[in-house]
């Protein structure tokens, strides 16, 4: 989702995309099969329950949840859906040389 629509429909022409007006709209999109989400951590959970419940497979950048209760409700979504839920962890390796 893009704040300026007209910019948003000009990158969708460029590159053969579409512009959605939010995310339930972007998720109902049947084309759609997967979504990364590397948001902001406050709302990783409940982005991850929304794609939960409309079947889209999740790549989410760590942290899945920030507190117990939330993780649990993570869990509770992504049981009921069958999606796959992986979480990106960066690790940044210092070498010698």
């Amino acid at each position: 989702v893009n704040r300026t629509r007209s910019k948003a429909e000009a990158l969708a022409k460029q590159f053969g995309g579409n512009v959605f007006d939010d995310a339930e709209a972007l998720l109902r999109d049947p084309d759609l099969h997967a979504v990364v989400i590397s948001s902001s951590q406050q709302v990783h959970a409940e982005q991850i329950i929304l794609a939960a419940r409309h079947g889209k497979h999740l790549l989410c950048e760590k942290p899945l949840a920030l507190t117990p209760a939330e993780l649990s409700s993570v869990e509770r979504a992504v049981a009921r859906s069958g999606i796959t839920l992986a979480v990106a962890l960066v690790l940044e390796l210092a070498h010698a040389g």
